[in-house]
């Protein structure tokens, strides 16, 4: 039993995230705020990875048993 209980995977949202992450990141830059500047390509970093986590478990989820 896990004891996350389910979890819901938006990808179009989280991509929507990782975008606007990067696009900060890019605009911290380019006023020298570089230190911020990675802070927000980590949050995309780590969105981007959720993503491929629900991507993997949709490839691997054979489906309900008995289906």
């Amino acid at each position: 039993m896990s004891a996350r209980g389910k979890v819901t995977c938006h990808i179009g949202q989280m991509s929507e995230q990782v975008r606007a992450h990067k696009s900060k990141a890019a605009k911290l830059d380019a006023r020298g705020q570089h230190k911020a500047a990675g802070k927000e390509r980590a949050k995309a970093r780590a969105i981007e990875k959720r993503i491929k986590q629900c991507q993997d478990a949709d490839n691997n989820n054979p489906g309900p048993i008995g289906g």
